[in-house]
C-alpha cells in the first residue's frame, strides 16, 4: 500500500478517535461514572483547568502556550507533507487532532473534560492519549532514523 493511502487511513482513524473522544466527553458529563474494574479502571467526569497532568497554569498563559504549540505542529505537518514524509505527517496529524479536541473543551468549558481514570494516575481522555502516543511514536521513529543514518557507510 502506498504511503499516501496509509496517511489517509491513519487520518480517518484519528478523526474517528476524535469523534469517540467528543462523544465520551458529552456522555460522561450527563451520566454517572462507571467502574469497570474496581480500583483499576473507572470512567468518570472531571474538569481539568490545568495543563498536562493537571499542572495549574493561568488560562491566558495556557492559551498562549497551546496556541504556539499548535502553530508549530501545523508548520511541521506542512513541511513533512511537502517533503513526502507521510508517516511523520500522520503522527503529527494525530497529535494535532488530539490537541484540537482539548482546545475545543477549553473554549467551551474553560477546562478540559477528562473521563478515564486508570489506577493511581491522573484522570485523562482519549485526546490526551492521542497527544502522548504521537509524541512518543515521533521520538522513537526519529531515534531509529538517526540510527539508520549512523549505520550507513559513507
Amino acid at each position: 500500500m502506498k504511503s499516501q493511502h496509509k496517511l489517509i487511513l491513519s487520518s480517518i482513524g484519528a478523526v474517528l478517535v476524535f469523534l469517540l473522544d467528543r462523544f465520551l466527553k458529552i456522555f460522561f458529563q450527563n451520566h454517572a461514572g462507571v467502574k469497570v474494574i474496581d480500583g483499576w479502571l473507572e470512567f468518570s467526569f472531571t474538569k481539568n483547568t490545568g495543563i498536562a497532568f493537571g499542572i495549574p497554569l493561568a488560562q491566558t498563559i495556557a492559551y498562549v502556550i497551546i496556541g504556539l504549540v499548535i502553530l508549530a505542529v501545523v508548520y511541521l505537518l506542512i513541511v513533512l507533507l511537502r517533503k513526502k514524509r507521510f508517516f511523520e505527517a500522520g503522527v503529527m496529524f494525530w497529535l494535532l487532532v488530539g490537541a484540537f479536541s482539548n482546545l475545543l473543551d477549553r473554549f467551551r468549558y474553560q477546562a478540559v473534560i477528562d473521563y478515564l481514570h486508570v489506577w493511581r494516575w491522573s484522570v485523562f481522555n482519549l485526546a490526551d492519549v492521542m497527544i502522548v502516543v504521537s509524541v512518543l511514536v515521533y521520538f522513537v521513529y526519529m531515534y531509529k532514523q538517526r540510527d539508520k543514518k549512523v549505520d550507513k557507510p559513507a
